[in-house]
């Protein structure tokens, strides 16, 4: 897995926003790595800080995504999705984002620019520096889907008795 300053220092490409230029400016720094393993390794070290961001107790602040409506109430419920995707976006922003978020959990509770399209950069620059499918189903060390950290408080209280669910 790649040193967490290297890491730091790559995400620092995208200048805080993983908008076109900037996801730009990062395949570009990938593309530039020692060789496909590198990439690998940013991918791991990506899953990795998104997993780490992967509580519960996060996901459930009042957050929204900045194409919602200013007047939509802002609901206590999550979509798996939109919560991985203001992860990658509070990513994006670097390093002191993250730590003050995992400080303190109500730092995520904001309007996010959701990034989902910076879950693609590291496969594509796998792929314009190997000349080879980024590979899917290789053992990574984390997933970063919503709910698979498995201290992140995601575990479903015990049912009831009878119920029959």
């Amino acid at each position: 897995m790649m040193a967490e300053e290297r890491f730091w220092a790559l995400i620092d490409e995208l200048g805080g926003v993983a908008d076109d230029r900037g996801r730009h400016r990062l395949w570009l720094a990938l593309r530039r790595l020692e060789d496909g393993n590198e990439v690998l390794a940013f991918h791991d070290r990506f899953s990795e800080v998104l997993h780490r961001l992967d509580l519960r107790s996060i996901a459930t602040q009042r957050w929204r995504a900045s194409d919602q409506p200013w007047w939509l109430p802002r609901v206590p419920g999550i979509s798996a999705d939109g919560f991985l995707y203001a992860r990658c976006a509070a990513v994006a922003e670097g390093r002191t984002t993250v730590e003050a978020i995992l400080a303190e959990h109500s730092a995520f509770r904001r309007r996010w620019e959701l990034a989902e399209e910076l879950l693609t950069v590291a496969p594509e620059a796998y792929e314009a520096t190997t000349k080879r499918p980024f590979p899917w189903d290789r053992d990574a060390p984390y997933s970063y889907e919503t709910g698979s950290n498995e201290l992140g408080g995601w575990r479903r209280r015990a049912l009831p008795p009878g119920n029959p669910q």
